[in-house]
């Protein structure tokens, strides 16, 4: 059995890392903006949140971290970095994965940002049996077109050219959480449906959140606590090779993203992890 799949790592850090933020902040808005914050970019800046990882009766088979930082030599840009590795026999399973994925955004009037490039690696092995594999996005809104690179051995491929959908700003995944924490997208209210436009190699894709009632946690959904708020994802099957599952994401009375939760994953089940 392949006890980690590529992008599992992918998929519950993101879920979980990347959508972290207040519940029910009311801040001011920025330069241009009416929308009700849940958290303020500035708080979120050289904050690193960590996870541990876990699946059937595994536990911290992996771990990864988050920051966002602002770009000292280019004002009003920022990068954000998410790194994951496997650890101990599930380190041995899988060569000694590890995932990076960074992000360089620009801030926009309204406070929201906008991606610029998006770099995802996959990196596995030493020495000279070290496989690195990836893929990059450049987010061209003059022109109204992505391009994207394959990435071998650090050797970058030649361009794909995807024209973006009309009145629609696509960012890639680590933007748009952003932008869901800074409320652009709207509020943590129960029954609550978003939808960001992103892309993925085949081109122009959608990233769905609902925020869950508290009559719609049954089930298997006994792994979150009552209270707080619980966030369900509807996760790209290819992407996260999670053979239709969702995601899910549960936030404490705080509003800090404690824990999170993706099923069904091919050859695995349900991963979850936790916030250290």
């Amino acid at each position: 059995m392949n006890l980690i799949r590529q992008p599992v790592l992918l998929g519950l850090l993101l879920l979980v890392i990347g959508v972290s933020g207040g519940l029910a902040d009311e801040l001011p808005a920025e330069k241009g903006s009416t929308h009700q914050a849940l958290r303020p970019l500035e708080d979120l800046l050289n904050e690193t949140l960590s996870y541990n990882l876990s699946f059937l009766w595994f536990y911290s088979v992996a771990e990864g971290s988050l920051v966002l930082e602002p770009q000292s030599d280019e004002p009003g840009r920022f990068e954000a970095i998410l790194e994951a590795r496997t650890l101990g026999v599930a380190a041995w399973l899988t060569n000694n994965r590890i995932q990076r994925y960074v992000s360089t955004m620009e801030r926009l009037e309204d406070g929201s940002l906008r991606s610029l490039v998006f770099e995802s690696r996959i990196i596995k092995g030493e020495g000279k049996e070290i496989s690195d594999r990836g893929n990059r996005y450049i987010f061209d809104h003059e022109t109204h077109q992505v391009t994207h690179h394959k990435i071998r051995q650090g050797v970058v491929g030649e361009p794909r050219l995807f024209p973006m959908e009309s009145n629609e700003v696509p960012s890639d995944f680590l933007t748009a959480f952003f932008n869901f924490q800074g409320g652009y997208y709207g509020s943590f209210i129960p029954g609550s449906l978003f939808s960001f436009p992103t892309f993925s190699r085949k081109g122009p894709a959608q990233i769905d959140v609902a925020i869950l009632p508290l009559n719609k946690r049954r089930g298997d959904l006994d792994f979150f606590p009552e209270g707080g708020v619980l966030a369900k994802v509807k996760v790209d099957q290819e992407l996260f090779d999670t053979g239709g599952g969702f995601a899910y994401v549960w936030f404490d009375e705080s509003g800090r993203p404690v824990k999170g939760m993706v099923e069904s994953v091919i050859g695995i089940g349900d991963v979850r992890g936790t916030l250290k």
